[in-house]
């Protein structure tokens, strides 16, 4: 699959093709990148400010997704393939002391997709279930062909 990719600060990402992620765990999520967007966080990671962070090189940005879920692993109950979903970019183990406390933001082993991680400047991205938020469909068309919500006239 194409990904964007960074491999030096202070330079433009390179345009590469590299594996697809598949499920490796009963609990992963691998989704289809409908869109990703490039923030504040994204500049500062290529200015090499958030270096001492966790962010290491050559690594694929792109911490804020949304994606449709491709594949679930075979203990995964939050969402199912065809699901709208966002991307949680804390993505907490829930094993350690403060998630069991309900603290996930402190967890002990953290996985940040764009951040810590490789993140959504690609076609597919893997995550763990407790990675993937749900979006419930209100109205209009969440699916993957869709070209978005369905709009009336307003009168």
């Amino acid at each position: 699959m194409k990904a964007a990719r960074l491999h030096r600060y202070r330079e433009p990402f390179r345009l590469e093709i590299v594996d697809e992620p598949c499920l490796s765990g009963p609990y992963d999520v691998v989704v289809k990148i409908a869109a990703a967007g490039l923030c504040r966080t994204d500049i500062h990671i290529i200015e090499r400010m958030l270096e001492p962070f966790g962010v290491r090189l050559p690594y694929t940005p792109g911490h804020e997704t949304g994606p449709w879920v491709e594949q679930a692993g075979p203990e995964v109950h939050a969402v199912r393939p065809g699901d709208a979903v966002l991307v949680n970019p804390n993505e907490s183990c829930g094993r350690c002391r403060p998630c069991r406390l309900g603290l996930d933001t402190y967890c002990e082993s953290v996985r940040m997709p764009g951040f810590t991680a490789d993140g959504g400047f690609a076609r597919y991205l893997r995550i763990s279930e407790r990675g993937a938020v749900r979006l419930l469909q209100r109205s209009g068309c969440w699916s993957p062909g869709c070209r978005g919500p369905s709009r009336r006239p307003r009168r």
